[in-house]
């Protein structure tokens, strides 16, 4: 779920008309490959490429790894953990664990 070589050489093949150029992201992992180019369409799953979206859609509760407070004065550890956008599991530690032992 890292954005790699082949992820690049994949954006690459649309040149100025690639999902990164037009909306700032790579959101090939939630969008359908017809809709990929349908503004309309992925205005609804493009997720920013950021540290917390890697972290969810690699089932780590980015939370419990970022220091200090969220812009509410919350300190980060006490969010609740998020769901992962692709399979809509809650990533809590019980899933982190499951997954480690498999």
């Amino acid at each position: 779920m890292t954005s790699t070589g082949d992820c690049a050489a994949a954006h690459a093949g649309g040149a100025l008309e690639s999902p990164v150029w037009r909306q700032g992201c790579c959101f090939r992992c939630t969008g359908a490959k017809p809709d990929w180019m349908n503004d309309e369409v992925i205005a609804n799953v493009a997720w920013k490429r950021n540290f917390v979206y890697q972290c969810v859609a690699n089932h780590v509760n980015p939370f419990e790894l970022l220091p200090g407070n969220d812009a509410n004065g919350v300190p980060w550890a006490d969010r609740p953990p998020p769901k992962c956008p692709h399979c809509q599991k809650t990533v809590d530690a019980a899933l982190e664990a499951s997954e480690a032992a498999e």
